[in-house]
């Protein structure tokens, strides 16, 4: 079954054939906005904790983003009680959303127990979310 919801800011489909969230927030990247886009995915219909995830960042701008926003945004994952058995994939599209993407979850991989990874494309990270999870 495939759920979607929308708001302002994010567009959340639900996949339940394949216990998967697939986040694609749109707009400027704050830390703010990345409470916002936890918030909705959390009282989307049909999301658990434990699913795996895909953030498409495709549609975010990462303009003006430093380097401490990152840790800082790792600190915020880390409050929201990411535990769980779930996948984390991220897709980005372009060089800066990848560079940063890469940086979040090096720095996440200490702090934050999931696993987490980075692509170009919502299909490499799906097709990697269903290997992973068959092995």
């Amino acid at each position: 079954m495939i759920d979607r919801r929308e708001t302002s800011d994010v567009e959340i489909e639900i996949r339940s054939d394949l216990n998967l969230a697939i986040i694609r927030p749109t707009g400027p990247f704050s830390i703010e906005t990345a409470r916002n886009w936890a918030g909705h995915l959390i009282v989307t219909p049909g999301f658990q904790r434990g699913m795996h995830q895909i953030f498409d960042l495709s549609d975010v701008n990462f303009a003006g983003v430093a380097p401490d926003e990152i840790s800082e945004a790792v600190g915020v994952v880390q409050r929201r009680n990411s535990k769980g058995t779930g996948l984390i994939a991220y897709v980005a599209p372009e060089d800066l959303h990848y560079g940063l993407a890469r940086m979040f979850t090096a720095a996440a991989e200490y702090h934050l127990p999931r696993v987490r990874g980075v692509f170009r494309s919502l299909k490499e990270a799906t097709d990697w979310i269903v290997a992973t999870d068959q092995e």
